[in-house]
């Protein structure tokens, strides 16, 4: 019997593991007001789901798409929305941890090269 409830929990924190944050995040060019804050955020929604923590702040010129489980989209389809929307999209990453701040996701894309 012990061994069976080592078994078990041994599989639900592999599953636990597996379902760990994500966070992408990328550093825009062109964003200089609100509407294109809001423009970017909606179609990042579109395609992510409302279920996604979804960041654009013109200010720090940075997009990112977070979720405590995987995030429901790809750094290419990122990519794509950004690029779609009249941005450009200097810089992008996938880590995997949960990201909301947007001046937290510059610091870790100023870290990257």
């Amino acid at each position: 019997m012990k061994k069976i409830i080592v078994v078990f929990i041994m599989l639900f924190s592999l599953n636990v593991t597996a379902n760990s944050a994500e966070t992408v995040l990328g550093k825009v060019n062109g964003l200089v007001c609100m509407e294109c804050q809001l423009k970017l955020s909606r179609s990042l929604t579109d395609v992510a789901g409302v279920k996604a923590t979804i960041q654009v702040a013109w200010p720090e010129g940075v997009a990112l798409v977070a979720s405590k489980d995987s995030v429901n989209i790809t750094e290419d389809e990122f990519a794509s929305i950004v690029e779609n929307n009249g941005f450009e999209l200097q810089k992008i990453t996938k880590v995997d941890q949960y990201i909301s701040s947007p001046s937290d996701g510059l610091k870790i894309l100023k870290s990257i090269n």
